[in-house]
């Protein structure tokens, strides 16, 4: 009788404190995409990354389902969308609007034919319900007039993902997924202490890839391909008078992977990644990542770190002329506290002709009542 009740209370026990340890599953509200895309999406994350409660919350979204604006206030207020070129004097400007160059297009995939890319927006919950961001105008200074801008903050434990895919046919292979965690709260503009940085793969370097490829054709291709060694590269910005990222690394160009390939690597458990030097050469020069093969052609990852990620999200509501002295065109770097890629504005309001419209908060996420505004 005293062990039939000692092992009923340990159960019991056992059972409450596992449900407390089980996060609240709340359900995401708004769609940016169709719930058919939405699904689909989901399907491709792989284990390791998200937990379930997370999963049921995501937001998820890309650059056709929320456009890719910036704020200006040189005469036409509002949100501008970043095609919309009204100079570009060369040489000294690439594109004309700074949002269409390196290192503020894409995360390293600007110039992958078979790159793509989504998005995902996790909010925190609290008492079983998501906290809300906050939005306000803000007065930003600025050397020639005083410009109103819309500014939108996280609350604490919000999560950014970016998920990187390969496109092989019609097939797509998650190959990494690169989170920014809001982890203090103060400062929106204090960029640098507010986020943390973390990326997870399947792969987390050479070796590990030559471990899982052992005893095929193709792990014997990419380990002949790396017997003569690799050559260094360098990425940067290039003709801003203050340069933003600036990184040296190897290139190690892999051997084009088929399709059961990509899916031998990719389709796994993922484990972080973040900083993880993918090899380094007998000089000490490293790289994070293979370009080509199981990556993307031309992908640019080898040379992103925790620390040049930062330093580039922290360029987020800059003015163009703040990068270069002359660039007076153009308004600020896109996003909001950091973020590039927030739903900020309601899509209505973005011009696609240079003439300003007047901005409001997107209305899916005020209807969702994921948004509350601060005077």
């Amino acid at each position: 009788m005293k062990s039939f009740l000692s092992c009923t209370i340990f159960f019991s026990v056992l059972t409450v404190a596992l449900c407390q340890e089980q996060p609240a599953i709340v359900e995401q509200k708004p769609l940016f995409v169709s719930q058919k895309q939405h699904d689909a999406w989901l399907k491709l994350l792989p284990d390791g990354v998200f937990t379930d409660a997370e999963k049921a919350r995501m937001i998820l979204y890309d650059t056709a389902s929320v456009p890719q604006s910036h704020q200006d206030n040189d005469g036409f207020p509002g949100f501008h969308d970043i095609n919309h070129n009204i100079s570009a004097s060369k040489p000294f400007e690439k594109y004309g609007n700074p949002n269409k160059e390196f290192p503020w297009k894409t995360g390293g995939l600007d110039d992958s034919p078979d790159g793509e890319t989504f998005k995902a927006l996790i909010l925190p919950v609290e008492d079983e319900q998501i906290v809300p961001m906050t939005g306000w105008w803000v007065h930003l200074p600025h050397p020639n007039r005083g410009s109103d801008y819309m500014v939108l903050d996280f609350p604490t434990g919000t999560k950014v993902a970016e998920i990187l895919m390969i496109r092989s046919g019609k097939q797509r292979f998650v190959f990494e997924i690169r989170i920014l965690e809001k982890i203090k709260t103060g400062d929106p503009f204090a960029v640098k202490d507010n986020w943390k940085p973390r990326w997870f793969r399947a792969v987390k370097n050479r070796e590990h890839l030559l471990e899982i490829l052992k005893g095929t054709e193709y792990g014997k291709a990419v380990e002949e391909a790396g017997k003569d060694g690799w050559s260094p590269a360098t990425l940067r910005d290039e003709g801003h008078d203050f340069r933003v990222f600036n990184a040296t690394a190897l290139e190690d160009p892999l051997p084009a992977a088929p399709t059961e390939i990509l899916k031998l690597v990719h389709d796994r458990k993922f484990v972080e990644a973040t900083d993880e030097i993918w090899t380094v050469s007998a000089k000490g020069t490293t790289t994070y990542c293979g370009t080509g093969g199981i990556f993307p052609e031309e992908y640019k990852g080898g040379f992103f770190n925790s620390k040049n990620c930062l330093d580039c999200h922290a360029t987020v509501m800059k003015h163009a002329n703040q990068l270069q002295l002359r660039r007076d065109w153009y308004g600020l770097v896109r996003g909001s506290s950091g973020i590039f890629s927030v739903p900020l504005v309601d899509d209505s309001t973005i011009s696609y002709n240079g003439f300003g419209i007047t901005p409001k908060w997107n209305k899916k996420i005020t209807d969702a009542g994921l948004l509350v505004r601060k005077k």
